[in-house]
């Protein structure tokens, strides 16, 4: 989730502090790859697309990987939610 209210609901945190790690990582050359998991109808990266592009560039060359969620293995409220679909994963692409 990209928007705090959203990652909040998911989490229970906010995700600011995670945003700030991103940046810092990335401006020490720290930072491998940015991994963004793809939940069907629980993250909300295409409401946030210009400011999530714009963090994207700013990190410079680093790898991003789209993750599709997998229901298989978790426990509670996510065991319900649906498994990602190559094409969940093509809309962000």
């Amino acid at each position: 989730a990209w928007g705090s209210e959203c990652h909040q609901q998911l989490t229970g945190r906010d995700n600011q502090q995670i945003k700030r790690s991103i940046c810092l990582l990335a401006e020490r050359g720290k930072l491998a790859e940015l991994r963004l998991l793809v939940i069907p109808g629980q993250v909300d990266y295409l409401q946030h697309i210009e400011e999530l592009a714009a963090l994207i560039k700013g990190l410079g060359d680093v790898p991003v990987r789209l993750n599709a969620f997998h229901a298989h293995g978790v426990y509670g409220e996510a065991q319900s939610w649906p498994s990602a679909t190559p094409e969940d994963v093509e809309q962000l692409a």
